[in-house]
């Protein structure tokens, strides 16, 4: 059973990588628009799962990351 205090930190944790997909990662450039925050959702949620596995590397995000639609669009 999933604890009110796991979901909250799983809360606070895709908050993170949200954040991080538009300010650092940002490839088709809408991190200043607000009605675009949800944009890359689908990619944190898979990064996100990426970082709950503890075998992910830094290599396996890069390679998830460059590889995605999202970043063929500049």
């Amino acid at each position: 059973m999933v604890h009110e205090t796991d979901r909250d930190q799983f809360g606070n944790n895709r908050a993170l990588v949200r954040e991080a997909s538009l300010h650092d990662w940002d490839p088709i450039g809408i991190s200043d628009v607000p009605e675009a925050k949800d944009e890359y959702d689908a990619y944190a949620d898979v990064v996100l799962g990426m970082l709950v596995n503890e075998h992910a590397t830094a290599e396996d995000f890069a390679d998830y990351l460059s590889k995605s639609p999202q970043n063929t669009w500049r």
